[in-house]
């Protein structure tokens, strides 16, 4: 994970019939999905930058869209050797966002008793701008992140669980210690910013229907440090490409290319050896080093029976999180 979304708004929902219960226990996520779906194996690698892939018969498929009132559309997957699955675009790279969603068919009824995501850090952010759904509970909480999961059996909605992040996001990327060579701070952010009449404007970089971005925030350019409002004297109405905006002290970089992450790991996908390496390195840092990488595995009490999950952002939400396996009965991967 890169430091993240910025205005990350983070809203708990209480979502309908159940809550997981959340354990931060970044040291046993290797030991468990070893048994289990671990799709942050080498063989998920073939989902990169594909809407829909399939691997040992697991069907995965990406979806977004760019406002409430248009329908879902096919997206691109993401995927790293340390943290799994994602959807490519939106405000970041590598996640899953406000406004996209995973859906991961079983090829058969499966006993699902918990998930492992990665990246659901707190204090990432501040709020987008969104609206709850009616069947969910607002509880404005700007230092929380929360993850929603759906389970369907043969096409019919089972359970609906959330489960929130418990530690703060670091000051050091995880991803960038593991394998700086491939990962680096910013490089998987995708908002732009615009400088107008002396507020900074926070816009997504895709387009929507009419073409135009969705403005995400504002930042009045009097809130950053004395030093960083030169950078945007006599630039009215000039845009930028942008890494990193940080909440505490509305910090940034400027940058040309915020796609580096994903063209380095395209170009490291068929490196059996690399992508070796840094799972490996990746398990040594869980177990020893100090830096976390926001690893959460949301579980219940009785298993759920489901033939496919859907992974998605609460509404009102920008979550920047990552699907790193799943947990099922008599599971022997």
């Amino acid at each position: 994970m890169m430091h993240h979304g910025f205005f990350t708004l983070l809203m708990t929902a209480a979502v309908a019939s159940a809550s997981g219960t959340a354990a931060q226990q970044s040291s046993t996520i290797d030991e468990q999905l070893a048994q289990n779906i671990d799709l942050r194996d080498a063989r998920f690698g073939a989902c990169f930058r594909l809407p829909i892939c399939e691997v040992d018969g697991l069907r995965i498929l990406a979806w977004h869209r760019h406002s409430d009132w248009e329908d879902w559309h096919a997206a691109f997957l993401h995927w790293d050797p340390i943290d799994g699955i994602g959807v490519l675009e939106g405000g970041q790279d590598d996640e899953i966002d406000y406004n996209e969603r995973i859906i991961i068919e079983f090829p058969h009824q499966q006993n699902v008793y918990g998930i492992w995501l990665s990246d659901l850090f707190i204090n990432e952010g501040k709020h987008y701008a969104a609206n709850a759904t009616a069947n969910e509970t607002q509880v404005i909480a700007d230092s929380a992140e929360i993850a929603g999961f759906e389970f369907r059996l043969n096409g019919n909605v089972e359970r609906r669980l959330s489960v929130s992040g418990n530690l703060d996001l670091p000051d050091f990327s995880f991803n960038q210690r593991v394998a700086p060579d491939v990962f680096s701070e910013g490089g998987d952010l995708r908002q732009r910013l615009v400088f107008r009449d002396g507020e900074i404007l926070v816009l997504s970089a895709s387009l929507n229907s009419r073409g135009d971005r969705q403005l995400l925030s504002t930042v009045p350019v009097t809130e950053l440090d004395p030093e960083k409002q030169g950078l945007f004297a006599g630039q009215d109405g000039v845009e930028y490409d942008i890494s990193a905006l940080m909440s505490d002290g509305l910090e940034f970089m400027l940058e040309d290319d915020n796609h580096r992450n994903i063209d380095r790991i395209n170009a490291i996908l068929e490196d059996q050896t690399m992508l070796m390496q840094i799972s490996s390195e990746a398990r040594i840092a869980r177990t020893t080093g100090s830096i976390p990488n926001g690893e959460v595995l949301a579980s219940w009490d009785e298993p759920v029976a489901a033939t496919s999950v859907m992974f998605h952002a609460l509404a009102g939400t920008s979550n920047d999180f990552s699907i790193a396996g799943i947990m099922i009965s008599g599971a022997s991967q």
